[in-house]
């Protein structure tokens, strides 16, 4: 039988998960049904060292969960690799704060400020999906939240091949996510090369918002997102969509100002095939 866990008015505060290998939570794991209210989450770090990162804080599967007034600060979802890597895919980071899949999540009221999705490469590349929130195959709804100063941020030396930083904020892919009344604000999705190339491949999409999906939809109503930005010095060609970036959805009564991309200052909708 499945167990409800409750928790009300908690701290996590400098609690880490490091690895070899892939990394999955700072502070908690959870593969059941809970709720969360009026707690903390800060300071968090998950580590990988030559692998992929879930959530710098909590990674979350296949549940039906609450967060209600709850706050992430400062957490970090980390990948470093020292080599050059022959097969597979590069180092990634999923959710600075929170990594989601195959589940139906609400966070009502909580703030994410200074979340960040790191990745670090010397002699490859890093890429990373949403400097707060990842989500895959899900539902998500947001309301009245707040998000502040998260980073996608990716070292790399040439970045000559195909590789893509997506979402400052937030990932969706295959996800229906439901956002209203909440503001966006100074979020930045990075590439940074130690090494020019004239062969320089990578691509990033959307300061605040990355959605991607040919059925899911994401949903926007009285949002506001405000000087988020998206950066690739020397390569401002590859940047796409300041603030979001969609293949689905719809916006209603919402504000962009001053979001920044070479692409898109605001939005880059693309429409893909449902085949």
């Amino acid at each position: 039988n499945s167990i409800q866990l409750d928790l009300d008015e908690c701290s996590f505060v400098n609690n880490s998960a490091y690895s070899i290998r892939n990394s999955y939570g700072g502070a908690m794991f959870v593969n059941n049904k809970f709720t969360i209210s009026k707690s903390k989450f800060d300071n968090k770090t998950a580590y990988s060292k030559s692998s992929n990162c879930f959530g710098g804080a909590i990674r979350l599967i296949g549940i039906n969960c609450l967060f209600h007034n709850c706050s992430f600060n400062n957490n970090i979802a980390e990948t470093f690799l020292s080599t050059f890597l022959i097969t597979g895919d590069e180092p990634r980071s999923y959710g600075g704060a929170i990594s989601i899949s195959s589940s139906k999540i609400t966070f009502k009221e909580c703030k994410f400020i200074n979340n960040t999705g790191f990745g670090n490469s010397p002699n490859h590349v890093s890429t990373g999906k949403g400097g707060a929130i990842y989500s895959e195959s899900s539902v998500i709804n947001i309301s009245a939240c707040f998000f502040n100063n998260n980073t996608l941020c990716n070292f790399g030396y040439k970045y000559d091949i195909d590789c893509y930083t997506e979402g400052g904020a937030c990932y969706f892919s295959n996800t229906n996510s439901y956002i209203s009344n909440c503001n966006f604000i100074n979020n930045t999705a990075m590439i940074q090369a130690s090494v020019n190339s004239i062969y320089f491949s990578a691509r990033i999409y959307g300061g605040a918002i990355y959605s991607h999906s040919s059925t899911q939809q994401l949903q926007c109503a009285n949002c506001l997102f405000s000087n988020n930005l998206v950066l690739i010095p020397n390569h401002k060609e590859k940047e796409f969509s300041g603030a979001v970036y969609l293949t689905n959805g719809t916006f209603d009564n919402c504000f962009f100002i001053e979001n920044t991309a070479y692409n898109g200052g605001d939005i880059r909708y693309d429409q893909i095939n449902n085949s």
